[in-house]
C-alpha cells in the first residue's frame, strides 16, 4: 500500500471513530434537541492529536526541565448546506529555569471555534516565575459561537449550550481542564473568569 493510499485509509478510519464517539454520547442521553442536532453534523477530519514531550532540555534554559503540547483539531459539515465547523484544543505545558537560576513553570489550556461568521476562544493561562504569579481565564466568544451553532442545529435557547459544548470537545476538555480556578464549562457557559497577579 502506498504512503497516499495509507493515509486515505487512516482518514476513515479517524472519522469513523469520531462519528462514534458522537453516538455514544447522545445514546446515554434523554435530550431530544441533542440526539436531532447531532443527525445534522457530519464529520469531514478527526485526526489524531499531535503532541510533543521534550526532556532534559539541552541548549535552551527554558525547556531545561519539561515541555509539552497536545493539540487537537476537528472540522464537520453543519446541516443540509454543509457550513463548515472547525474546533480545536491546546495544551502547553512547561517548567523552566532562566540565566538567574529562577524556577518557573507556565500553563496553557485553549479551545478555539469557527462557524460562519463567527469564532471564539477560551483560555486558562497561568504562571510561576519566583515569588510572582500571573492567572487569567476568561472566554473571547466560545458562547456566541456556540449559540450560532445551536441555532442552526435547531436548539432553543441557552439550556443545551453545554451538552452541544460537551458533545464537540469532550468531557475531560469541559470539565476536567483547569489550574486553581476554573472548568471550560464554568469559563464559557456560567461567565465565570479570573485576571490577577501576586508577587509574594
Amino acid at each position: 500500500m502506498s504512503e497516499e493510499d495509507f493515509q486515505k485509509v487512516l482518514a476513515i478510519r479517524e472519522r469513523q471513530l469520531e462519528k462514534t464517539r458522537i453516538s455514544e454520547y447522545v445514546a446515554g442521553s434523554d435530550n431530544r434537541q441533542l440526539k436531532s442536532a447531532a443527525d445534522k453534523i457530519k464529520v469531514i477530519s478527526a485526526p489524531e492529536p499531535q503532541g510533543s514531550d521534550w526532556r532534559e532540555g539541552k541548549d535552551d534554559l527554558w525547556l531545561a526541565e519539561t515541555h509539552h503540547d497536545y493539540f487537537c483539531a476537528r472540522k464537520y459539515a453543519i446541516g443540509p448546506e454543509e457550513f463548515p465547523l472547525t474546533i480545536s484544543t491546546l495544551t502547553n505545558q512547561c517548567s523552566f529555569d532562566d540565566w538567574h537560576k529562577i524556577c518557573g513553570s507556565e500553563l496553557i489550556y485553549k479551545i478555539s471555534m469557527i462557524y460562519k461568521e463567527s469564532s471564539g476562544c477560551s483560555s486558562i493561562h497561568y504562571m510561576t516565575h519566583g515569588d510572582y504569579s500571573q492567572q487569567s481565564e476568561q472566554d473571547n466568544g466560545v458562547k456566541t459561537t456556540l449559540r450560532v451553532l445551536a441555532a442552526d442545529l435547531g436548539m432553543e435557547g441557552d439550556k443545551d449550550l453545554l451538552a452541544l459544548m460537551e458533545l464537540l470537545f469532550g468531557e475531560l476538555v469541559v470539565f476536567n481542564l483547569q489550574c486553581r480556578g476554573n472548568t471550560f464549562a464554568q469559563i464559557v457557559i456560567d461567565g465565570e473568569s479570573i485576571e490577577k497577579e501576586d508577587d509574594y
